[in-house]
């Protein structure tokens, strides 16, 4: 008997794995053969706070109490890690050096926000948890299995992480910035969706719960980029992909079913109104024939696209800029001093007349992109006074608050004017105070709209 006993112990004990350090292990080893990258080498680095290995076995222990799996778990976990590493290593590796970061770092920041904004702001964490209960998950709570809180974080978290792994997808096929959602939509209904729902069966969640998170993150990603509307006439036909609906005219209706487009596969049906949509292509780059449908969200009534939303667009400080990004900007600010004979009077940095020439017309910068226009320098120009981005929370009103803590470049940048997205002359300093402004009015917290705060670090 005893050793019988003995016998099922030791099969226990040899069925049973220890999560992180096992998964730290595998991954590490998968990563080797792409360290040689120099762009990924810094990323993999082990004290690196934004290493993709530490980042995806952290929210994936999200999913369990106890500290061991077994084998059978263990394998899902890992088939799932696997696929999420090459994803944010391809989005890292592919990030285009003009725009300001949509690396894998910026995810990680992303990640971060909402972490601070669930831990500081309550009224946001007691509704993220009533809206998973409401949706399902309110018996899901065992000594084994995970919470309906823990199942939340888990959810927008990895939402965080993977909400930008489409921009390789839409810069390969040439297609304009927002197609980088329905790319990475894509990619997780091909790549890891099969997976994700074989780990979730494993830990105990039932097929509708399972493909309640799935449709979520997948609809999370998808509709992250669109809040703001550049057609509110024209897209009457639905082209509903399962987890939300994209638009098309009635025009391009047949043209889309008769292409070889992954987009064929999405049932397609007329509708009674025109609905509001960001452009997004199908063939060819700025052909518009795609809409995707623009949304109002609020963070404690439609919680995990309002929070992809939110963190995605407060990543918006110095610290975005990688490296060579924020020297270039430095020495493109030394140019602007040395031709106009200092900061000290107002500079029409961009107008309509010069907003597409080439930079190099203009000043002697050494700029690894040869077309680099005018107008996107304010993209890096305009990072440089914002230190810092942090919200509070007024209980007397029930409101957020989103304070801009501005460093000393602020005031040295004062008299620079570039166009805004309207193509109206913008102080450079208040050019993405302005950009978020407008990008946060289809957010609310609560039904009340968020209110922004400026805060100006005195000499």
């Amino acid at each position: 008997m005893k050793k019988n006993l003995s016998i099922c112990i030791n099969l226990k004990i040899y069925s049973e794995i220890h999560l992180v350090d096992t998964l730290n292990n595998s991954l590490f080893n998968c990563s080797l053969k792409r360290k040689s990258n120099f762009k990924l080498k810094d990323l993999l680095g082990v004290s690196n706070s934004y290493n993709p290995i530490t980042r995806i076995v952290n929210v994936l222990s999200l999913l369990i109490v106890s500290p061991v799996v077994s084998n059978t778990q263990f394998k899902f976990f890992l088939d799932v890690s696997k696929t999420m590493l090459d994803l944010f290593l391809d989005q890292h590796e592919k990030d285009p050096w003009k725009y300001s970061s949509h690396d894998f770092t910026h995810s990680c920041r992303t990640q971060d926000i909402f972490k601070s904004l669930f831990d500081s702001v309550k009224p946001f964490r007691v509704g993220l948890n009533l809206f998973f209960k409401k949706k399902y998950f309110a018996n899901f709570s065992t000594t084994e299995g995970s919470s309906a809180q823990r199942i939340s974080r888990f959810c927008i978290e990895i939402i965080c992480l993977l909400h930008d792994i489409g921009y390789p997808a839409q810069q390969d096929l040439g297609f304009q910035k927002s197609n980088h959602t329905i790319e990475g939509m894509r990619l997780i209904e091909d790549s890891l969706q099969g997976n994700m729902k074989k780990l979730f069966f494993s830990l105990g969640l039932s097929d509708f719960q399972s493909n309640f998170l799935l449709t979520e993150i997948k609809q999370s990603v998808l509709f992250h980029g669109a809040d703001k509307i550049e057609d509110s006439s024209s897209f009457t036909h639905e082209l509903d992909c399962g987890c939300g609906s994209m638009w098309v005219q009635k025009k391009d209706v047949k043209g889309l079913l008769e292409m070889p487009f992954f987009l064929k596969r999405f049932s397609l049906k007329p509708s009674d109104t025109a609905k509001d949509v960001r452009y997004a292509d199908v063939f060819e780059l700025n052909d518009n024939k795609l809409g995707i449908q623009f949304e109002s969200v609020d963070l404690l009534f439609s919680p995990l696209k309002a929070s992809i939303r939110f963190c995605d667009n407060l990543d918006t400080t110095r610290y975005r800029l990688k490296p060579d990004q924020l020297s270039f900007a430095q020495d493109a600010l030394f140019q602007i001093k040395q031709k106009f004979s200092g900061l000290d009077s107002t500079i029409i940095l961009e107008s309509k007349e010069n907003s597409n020439n080439s930079i190099t017309s203009l000043y002697d910068l050494d700029c690894p992109v040869a077309d680099y226009e005018i107008k996107q320098l304010k993209y890096f120009l305009g990072l440089l006074p914002i230190e810092s981005i942090t919200f509070k929370y007024l209980e007397k009103i029930e409101s957020l608050v989103v304070i801009f803590n501005f460093n000393k470049e602020y005031l040295r940048l004062g008299l620079i004017t570039v166009l805004d997205e309207q193509k109206d002359s913008v102080c450079l300093v208040d050019f993405y105070y302005n950009r978020i402004k407008d990008s946060f009015s289809s957010i609310t917290f609560n039904n009340n709209l968020i209110l922004f705060e400026k805060k100006i670090e005195s000499n």
